[in-house]
């Protein structure tokens, strides 16, 4: 009876864990996605977004198009993706998203350049966050 005790508290945790997984696809961490989305006048915007483990290559996007992308959080809590963006002859490269920030999302610095509209949003928690051109305000702004 000694030796069931130790197995069936594994056996209750590896169910846990598979129920979990199978409901949010991140098992103990959070989803989230990301959508990069071209509302520049001309011509394509090109960008290039990596993590640490993940390279999700370079993409040109024609106007009103997007690239996007889901990933879960580190369990670890290290989490870090970020993009370099090319539109006409300016560049600007931020962080998307890091772990341990009290709002993981987008990272612009405040003199960052034209260039596109993003939104990073928790899948769990639905909170968007808007970065995107404005003729009026011409430099990227976060909501």
């Amino acid at each position: 009876m000694k030796n069931l005790v130790p197995f069936l508290v594994v056996f209750a945790n590896i169910y846990l864990m598979m129920f979990v997984n199978m409901t949010s696809g991140c098992g103990i961490t959070e989803e989230y996605e990301v959508h990069v989305t071209n509302r520049l006048p001309s011509p394509q915007l090109r960008l290039h977004c990596a993590s640490k483990n993940d390279d999700l290559g370079y993409h040109n996007i024609d106007r009103d198009y997007d690239f996007n992308w889901r990933f879960c959080e580190n369990w670890t809590g290290n989490t870090l993706f970020f993009c370099h963006l090319w539109w006409n002859n300016n560049d600007v490269a931020f962080d998307v998203f890091k772990s341990h920030d009290d709002n993981p999302c987008l990272h612009v610095p405040p003199s960052a350049m034209d260039v596109t509209s993003m939104a990073a949003h928790s899948l769990f928690h639905r909170r968007p966050i808007i970065i995107g051109y404005s003729e009026r305000r011409p430099y990227l702004t976060g909501d």
